[in-house]
C-alpha cells in the first residue's frame, strides 16, 4: 500500500534515476533547477514523490469505497431475497395445512376422502336406494365386491359400498364409521367385517391407529380419546404433520399434481383409492404378484396366525365392536358383525383353542349385544385367496354372490320389515 516503507523506498529511487537521467540528457544548465547539487536533487525527488503519492491516494480510494458500497447493498438485496423465500414457504406451509383438514382433505387422508365422496354421490344421486356401507380392513376391501352381487339399479334396491379401510382393526373400523356419520353419510344397514386376527389386536388407540397416523386430524384425535391410555405419540404426529405437512403429505400432493412421478410403491399404497370402482371395491392384483411377493404374504400369514393361537379376543377391540354397534342404534341403523373368509390353508393352521374363541365370542356377541354375527364360510377353494386371507379377484365375486344370496338378501328383508 502507499506509504508503507518499501513502497516508498522503491519510488524514490525510481524517481531519482529519472531526474539524473534528464539531467545528462539535457546537458543544459536550463533544464537544472535553480539550486543545484544534491539538495536540489532531493527536492525534486521528494515533490514527484508526494506529487505521485498524493495521485495514487485519490485514486485508489474512490474504488474502494464503490466496491464497498456494492457489496453492501448486494449483502443486503440477498437478505431480502431470503428473507421473501422464508415468508413465501411459512405461508405455503400454512397453507398446505388448513387445506389439509379443511378444504382439501384428501391430501391428508385420500383413502377415506375419496370413498366419502363416492358415499355421498350415491346418496345425493340414488336417495330411493337405501345405502349400506360395509367396513373393515383389506380383507373387506380386497374382498366384498358390491357389482358382483347384482342388486338391480332401481328403488328400494340397496346400494352396498364398500367403505373398507386398509389396516383396519376393529378399533380403526369404528372410528371410520364415527367420520363418516359426523360427515353426513346416512347408511340405512352396515356391515362390519373382522378376522380373528384383527381381533385379538390390543393396545391403546396410539397402538391401534398408529398405522394410520398421517392420515388423522384433530378431531379424529378427540374421537380416539376414550381409548387413549394417556400416551401422546398420535398427538406429536399431528403436530409434525402440521408443521411439516411437505414430509407427511408428500405423496398425496404428487398423487394430486404428477401422479406419473411416484414410484412404485407409493401407486401400490394408492391403488386403495385410484383404482376402485364405483362401489369402492378394489381388486387384488394378482397379475403383479409374483412367487416370491406371494411367499412372504404366505409368510406374514403364517405369523399371524402364530400371534392369534397365543391370544384372546382384545378388550379394545370387543370395546370397539360395542361401541360401533351401540353408534349404529344410535343413528336408527341396522348393524351386523360379518366373519371374514379365509382359506383351508390358513383355518389349518389355527389351534383348536383359537376355533373355540371365534365360537365362544360370536355367542357374547348375540347374546349380550343382540347384534347378528354371519360366520364365515368354509367352501371355498385354496386358489380363491392370494395368501389365505386376501381374496383374488374372481374368488372375491364368487364369495359376494355367495354373501348375498345367502346371508344379505335376506337379512336386509328382516331389518326392512
Amino acid at each position: 500500500m502507499p506509504g508503507s516503507p518499501r513502497l516508498n523506498s522503491l519510488i524514490l529511487g525510481q524517481l531519482s534515476r529519472v531526474v539524473s537521467f534528464r539531467e545528462r540528457r539535457d546537458g543544459s544548465d536550463d533544464a537544472r533547477p535553480l539550486e543545484s547539487g544534491d539538495a536540489s536533487r532531493e527536492r525534486v525527488v521528494a515533490a514527484r514523490y508526494r506529487e505521485v503519492k498524493t495521485n495514487t491516494a485519490g485514486r485508489s480510494s474512490r474504488p474502494r469505497n464503490v466496491t464497498r458500497s456494492a457489496r453492501t447493498s448486494r449483502g443486503r438485496s440477498a437478505r431480502i431475497a431470503l428473507g421473501i423465500g422464508f415468508g413465501l414457504f411459512a405461508a405455503l406451509t400454512g397453507a398446505l395445512t388448513i387445506a389439509s383438514e379443511t378444504v382439501r382433505p384428501e391430501l391428508r387422508d385420500p383413502e377415506y376422502v375419496y370413498r366419502l365422496k363416492h358415499a355421498r354421490k350415491w346418496q345425493a344421486e340414488r336417495p330411493e336406494r337405501p345405502l349400506v356401507l360395509v367396513l373393515g380392513s383389506s380383507r373387506a376391501q380386497m374382498g366384498v365386491a358390491p357389482a358382483a352381487m347384482n342388486f338391480p339399479d332401481e328403488p328400494g334396491a340397496p346400494v352396498v359400498y364398500n367403505f373398507g379401510y386398509r389396516a383396519a382393526p376393529p378399533l380403526v373400523s369404528w372410528l371410520t364409521l364415527a367420520r363418516a356419520l359426523d360427515d353426513g353419510v346416512k347408511p340405512r344397514a352396515v356391515l362390519l367385517f373382522i378376522g380373528l386376527a384383527e381381533t385379538v389386536t390390543g393396545g391403546p388407540a396410539e397402538v391401534q391407529a398408529w398405522p394410520r397416523r398421517d392420515g388423522l386430524s384433530g378431531a379424529d384425535l378427540r374421537r380416539l380419546a376414550p381409548y387413549d391410555a394417556g400416551g401422546t405419540e398420535l398427538r406429536r404426529a399431528l403436530r409434525t404433520a402440521r408443521i411439516n405437512p411437505w414430509a407427511v403429505r408428500w405423496d398425496a400432493i404428487l398423487g394430486e399434481l404428477a401422479p406419473s412421478t411416484r414410484t412404485g410403491s407409493v401407486k401400490f399404497e394408492s391403488r386403495s383409492w385410484e383404482e376402485m370402482d364405483s362401489f369402492g371395491f378394489v381388486r387384488f392384483p394378482v397379475e403383479h404378484l409374483w412367487e416370491s411377493k406371494r411367499d412372504l404374504l404366505r409368510e406374514n400369514a403364517r405369523a399371524q396366525a402364530r400371534v392369534t393361537n397365543r391370544k384372546s379376543i382384545s378388550d379394545v377391540s370387543d370395546r370397539a365392536i360395542r361401541d360401533l354397534v351401540a353408534r349404529c342404534r344410535a343413528e336408527g341403523t341396522a348393524v351386523a358383525v360379518v366373519w371374514a373368509p379365509e382359506s383351508p390353508w390358513l383355518r389349518g393352521l389355527y389351534c383348536p383353542c383359537a376355533h373355540g374363541r371365534v365360537e365362544y365370542y360370536t355367542q357374547t356377541l348375540v347374546d349380550e349385544v343382540g347384534v347378528t354375527v354371519f360366520p364365515a364360510p368354509t367352501h371355498f377353494a385354496e386358489e380363491d385367496f392370494v395368501d389365505g386371507y386376501h381374496l383374488t379377484p374372481d374368488g372375491a365375486a364368487k364369495y359376494s354372490r355367495w354373501f348375498a344370496d345367502t346371508h344379505l338378501r335376506p337379512w336386509l328383508a328382516q331389518v326392512g320389515e
